[in-house]
């Protein structure tokens, strides 16, 4: 999704990566502005800062097919709050989200609530370039 993106002309930034995953060497590979977190840890105050901060200076936000914890809840939360300030949020779905909740259900909960604020839901990671594009286009 993140060569995509970039191939496609996107700017892109990405979440809170824990250092070493394969999404975190992707993003280093490709020079991608990044938050960081510490292998198998929670994400932590500094680290959520940071990903509002990026997510302030983003046009849009899109959340991959990811596996919940209690330990990166606080990125739904995050991107809650892209909504709530506006920005268009993609939800890729390429799995369902009771499929992927470790939480007991607190994780399919704020997903559900991104849904009913607008978030658009895209089965195939692969439409997201366009469907972004059409997204921001049409708020220019």
């Amino acid at each position: 999704m993140l060569g995509l993106l970039v191939e496609r002309g996107f700017t892109v930034t990405t979440g809170v990566l824990n250092i070493g995953d394969i999404d975190w060497e992707t993003a280093k590979h490709l020079g991608l502005e990044m938050t960081e977190e510490a292998p198998f840890s929670d994400i932590s105050d500094r680290s959520y800062r940071e990903n509002l901060e990026m997510i302030q200076r983003a046009d849009a936000c899109v959340l991959v097919s990811i596996p919940f914890g209690r330990g990166n809840l606080k990125n739904l939360e995050a991107v809650s709050l892209a909504r709530a300030w506006g920005k268009p949020v993609l939800l890729v779905e390429e799995q369902a989200i009771e499929e992927r909740d470790f939480t007991g259900g607190e994780a399919v909960r704020r997903y559900n609530q991104l849904k009913e604020q607008g978030a658009v839901v895209l089965q195939d990671g692969a439409a997201v370039p366009d469907v972004l594009a059409g997204l921001l286009q049409a708020r220019i």
